[in-house]
């Protein structure tokens, strides 16, 4: 049975249509700025000081922004999210979360790592902007500032947002290796400073945004071990250290680090180690 060319072509435009990834990151960027300029632009500012910025938040709105005022860190990344905005403010004297962690927590964050981050200096000291700027603040504006330099720096960050939905394929896979090392060090970040005894991959890649699959493939890449293995020798790690400096025992040693018994526990510590837990506790090693 023969085929007609137009629906041939059809066909194969269908095909390509499935077979294409989603950039999700290339729609948010597109969505957020429109082809109209900043009338589309979603900003959100994360403060407790609303009052202190009267008069930019004001100026914002003027240049048709929609400003929305946020003041918690965590739920404003799980809304972001859901439903990402097109650029972040994020104020230095934060309280209920450490401004820079949020900024590191953004960048970490699949699609998230798109948006930009203005950072709110308070402290007007240069190691204060620098920590940022390496937590992935996008830019970063001194307090008190000229309103009309920061609506001038949103619009810098406009024109960076569409310049990025003009890149070749080449550009996108570096940004996507980019965005996996961001994963990574997000991941690294949420082990070190969480309750190991509550994480675990599956967990982990749902505070930062990520599939389990794509997590574990990014981390293993960047590290050369599975997310499970990195926490589980963290958890050993932190269970090693309060063996050595603290008199808890060695069960309340297990529960803090996840383990449901003693046994359990001395079994993985001994494989860790090379001694059981109260061995290492005396000084003793493996041989």
């Amino acid at each position: 049975m023969s085929i007609s060319s137009s629906e041939s072509e059809s066909t194969r435009d269908k095909q390509h249509t499935a077979q294409a990834p989603v950039n999700r990151a290339d729609q948010l960027a597109r969505c957020s700025v429109g082809e109209g300029g900043p009338m589309q632009l979603s900003v959100w500012m994360l403060t407790e000081r609303q009052q202190t910025f009267a008069d930019a938040l004001d100026a914002l709105r003027h240049e048709l922004f929609d400003v929305r005022v946020v003041t918690d860190g965590w739920n404003t990344y799980y809304e972001a999210m859901a439903t990402p905005p097109g650029m972040l403010v994020v104020d230095g004297a934060l309280t209920c979360m450490d401004a820079s962690a949020f900024c590191c927590l953004m960048k970490g964050a699949g699609w998230l790592a798109r948006i930009p981050v203005i950072f709110i200096d308070v402290d007007a000291q240069s190691n204060t902007r620098v920590r940022a700027l390496r937590a992935g603040a996008s830019d970063c504006i001194t307090f008190p500032f000229l309103t009309e330099e920061f609506v001038a720096r949103l619009h810098l960050q406009i024109r960076r947002i569409r310049r990025s939905c003009q890149q070749t394929p080449c550009t996108m896979r570096a940004n996507a290796d980019a965005v996996g090392l961001g994963n990574t060090q997000t991941v690294i970040q949420l082990i070190k400073g969480g309750d190991v005894a509550t994480l675990n991959a599956k967990s982990i890649a749902r505070q930062i945004g990520a599939s389990d699959r794509r997590l574990k493939s990014q981390f293993r890449e960047s590290l050369g071990v599975s997310v499970s293995e990195y926490l589980r020798t963290e958890r050993m790690e932190r269970a090693a250290w309060l063996l050595k400096h603290t008199g808890i025992s060695v069960s309340a040693v297990a529960k803090e680090v996840g383990f449901r018994t003693p046994c359990n526990f001395t079994v993985a510590f001994k494989r860790f180690k090379g001694v059981s837990p109260s061995a290492f506790r005396n000084g003793e090693t493996s041989e």
